[in-house]
């Protein structure tokens, strides 16, 4: 796919919105380049899940009991990273993808329970005040993240700790800006399909979504990662290959040369080989 740089920005620029200010703190900036983007991309998300699990460790008696759920399993790294830290612990681990539990799996062993469902319906059929730590990392878009939220709480112990990251609903906006000129100039082949994002539109919102559920905030930070591309044609091309866009691509899909062609086209006039994700991650406690 050719060398990618990828860029840890700082969110250095004060927001238009005044009120916003308060609720982004600057993260620290490097660079990093890599010759695939997916496993850089990887990384940079497990450094930022290993990050919000440090701070958690600073909250807790690692030493007591704990039962500890993720509702976004996946191949079990998170729980990996727990596993090490606390002793005496009930893990499960929600993922609906069979092959990622099979992963996690060999990673983390038999003694976790795996729970192969939707982690809303698996919530919304546990009893309350159950779990001492919830973990939910990088809920996709389909997720409607205020819903999830509410059970989390629900069944999240008295001074039980939910840990969230999950991006912004504006992530990505160079590829959202030109889907929707392709919208418009292929409308004859688009399908008729609704988008969800369930995710929150900034950290204001998300932070007064978790007081709402009386949650009490201990970490909230907002982060804008910048990656780059060494051309438009890579860039698109790892836009099918991640799915990244697979709610879009529902829509109107890049596998269509023609599509395709002009999407490429319409990132080199204007000279974009890069997108911007934007993402919090925090930790909140039950009253």
């Amino acid at each position: 796919m050719g060398i990618i740089r990828l860029i840890y920005e700082n969110i250095s620029k004060k927001p238009k919105n005044k009120k916003a200010i308060a609720y982004i703190e600057k993260q620290e900036s490097n660079s990093n380049i890599s010759e695939c983007y997916e496993p850089a991309f990887i990384q940079m998300m497990e450094r930022h899940n290993e990050k919000v699990i440090e701070e958690l460790e600073a909250l807790i008696d690692v030493n007591m009991p704990a039962q500890i759920l993720d509702v976004t399993g996946g191949r079990g790294q998170n729980l990996s990273i727990l596993k090490k830290q606390y002793s005496d612990a009930d893990y499960t681990l929600i993922e609906r993808n069979e092959e990622n539990i099979i992963y996690a799996k060999a990673i983390l062993g038999e003694e976790v329970t795996y729970i192969n469902r939707n982690s809303l319906q698996y919530l919304q059929v546990c009893l309350p005040d159950t779990f001492d730590i919830i973990l939910c990392m990088w809920p996709n878009k389909a997720t409607v993240l205020d819903a999830l939220i509410e059970e989390c709480t629900r069944v999240l112990k008295p001074q039980g700790k939910l840990l969230i990251i999950t991006s912004l609903r504006d992530t990505l906006p160079e590829i959202v800006n030109i889907y929707h000129k392709l919208f418009v100039k292929y409308n004859n082949k688009v399908n008729a399909v609704k988008l969800v994002n369930g995710l929150p539109t900034d950290i204001k919102k998300l932070n007064k979504k978790c007081e709402k559920m009386k949650l009490k905030t201990h970490v909230c930070k907002e982060i804008r990662h910048i990656s780059g591309f060494a051309s438009a044609k890579v860039l698109v091309s790892w836009i099918l290959q991640s799915g990244v866009m697979t709610d879009y691509e529902a829509i109107l899909s890049l596998r269509d040369k023609k599509v395709r062609d002009d999407m490429i086209a319409m990132l080199e006039e204007k000279q974009i080989n890069w997108v911007t994700q934007r993402f919090v991650y925090g930790i909140w406690e039950k009253n």
